[in-house]
């Protein structure tokens, strides 16, 4: 699934580089010019005008090494980044400009990572150092001195330094330092300048990355529209509880495209039902402020959708605090409120926290899950709120329940909508800010 999503995020969809790319090749004579040209792409400061998308399909491809799973993954960011940097969803800046022959170096940066989730920021700064090698070999222990560079950067305001180092070749082969992963140049290629410079159109897209697109609507939408939309033969791949998470992720950080696609697919056959399921809203990537009877749920913060769902469930229990889990999942029915979740995952909203059920791993355990085998126990920090402010508490406090965290755009329209059908707004005010 990793590399179909790859695939899928690298697909020709800007034009801008065309022109430019036409007169010159990704493999130049020069290994300088080649040098400054692959800077010059990565630059989101350079004229181009692409901003940071081409530096951010080569933290992509960086990622799919063994280097980022490392980093990116379970040792390194304990999946959360590795997830975002596949999806697009993070933010990345240049704490260094990206130079050509800095000391040696063929090309030099150091990068700023970062996401905001659950209203809470969280960075990595990233010292970069790429060794071009258009012809011959690396040289005797060349990435051994190199990493001298990128680990002796000074800690930026306690941020932790995770360190990067690539070989890019014409052919695969090893660097001597194993903190090293090697790139190709015809991967540099097919994956961070081809995307700039081919004009085949959505049409291409769509096609090439059809069952990408058609698992991330399964695991968005009920299987019964599902299936009304894209029909049975559809060819839908096995997910993961972490796949599904991340294509959840992916669609939320791109819903315009996935979107497209499926309207491109399947408008012909059934325009009017995915007019009704995509239906435009004036409310986007917003911040929030909630309020049960004029005092902010979470004084000073501006919310996300999830986080505003949260606070709207938090304000019903301050004027509701006697509610029991089971009234919690009845005055807001998953049913209604939630295609994302509804007979895929989960049955309703809610379910009591139990942090007494801890697997070998840490992680709180789910026995429940609705519509599907996963042949495993669900881990609840895939989908619902753990920290301690986000937890629900219910039965006058003596009991803690958490909630789903994925919302998307129409589903938060039809909780806001909830709100207002049933009089709730007596009581709590939804603001955007």
């Amino acid at each position: 699934m990793k590399n179909k999503i790859l695939k899928l995020v690298n697909s020709p969809e800007f034009q801008a580089l065309k022109s430019y790319c036409s007169e010159k090749t990704m493999i130049e004579s020069n290994e300088s010019c080649h040098s400054a040209f692959v800077a010059w792409l990565l630059n989101p400061k350079s004229e181009h005008g692409l901003g940071d998308a081409p530096l951010e399909l080569f933290l992509r491809l960086a990622a799919t090494r063994s280097w980022g799973e490392a980093t990116f993954g379970v040792d390194g960011f304990d999946g959360a980044f590795y997830n975002r940097v596949l999806a697009g969803n993070y933010n990345v800046e240049l704490l260094e400009d990206i130079e050509v022959e800095k000391d040696g170096i063929d090309i030099w940066t150091v990068l700023d990572l970062s996401y905001e989730e659950d209203d809470k920021v969280d960075r990595r700064i990233i010292p970069v150092v790429i060794e071009n090698k258009i012809s011959g070999n690396e040289g005797k222990g060349l990435t051994e001195r190199y990493l001298n560079a990128v680990t002796s950067y000074p800690m930026v305001d306690g941020v932790v330094l995770m360190p990067m180092g690539i070989l890019l070749t014409e052919e695969p082969t090893q660097p001597s330092c194993n903190q090293f992963d090697n790139i190709t140049y015809q991967e540099m290629l097919t994956y961070v300048v081809e995307p700039f410079v081919s004009n085949k159109g959505l049409q291409h897209l769509v096609d090439d990355n059809r069952e990408v697109f058609d698992t991330a609507f399964s695991v968005l939408y009920r299987p019964s529209v599902v299936e009304q939309i894209i029909g049975k033969d559809s060819k839908v791949l096995d997910t993961t509880d972490k796949e599904a998470s991340l294509l959840r992720m992916l669609w939320d950080a791109n819903e315009a495209v996935f979107e497209a696609a499926i309207y491109h697919l399947y408008k012909e056959q059934h325009q009017e039902a995915l007019d009704k399921l995509f239906k435009s809203s004036n409310r986007g990537a917003g911040k929030y402020i909630v309020s049960h009877k004029g005092r902010a749920i979470f004084p000073g913060k501006r919310l996300s959708k999830a986080m505003t769902a949260c606070a709207i469930f938090k304000a019903y229990l301050e004027e509701y605090p006697a509610t029991t889990l089971a009234e919690l999942q009845k005055a807001f029915p998953c049913e209604e409120l939630s295609d994302c979740y509804y007979d895929r995952y989960y049955s309703d909203l809610f379910y009591e926290s139990n942090p007494d059920n801890i697997d070998c791993s840490g992680e709180q355990v789910l026995p429940y899950t609705a519509g599907k085998n996963i042949g495993s126990e669900a881990l609840a920090k895939l989908d619902f709120y753990l920290d301690e402010e986000q937890l629900l508490p219910i039965e006058n406090g003596t009991k803690k329940a958490m909630c789903v965290k994925i919302w998307r755009k129409g589903d938060f329209d039809k909780l806001i909508n909830h709100v207002f059908a049933k009089g709730y707004d007596a009581f709590i005010t939804v603001e955007e800010c």
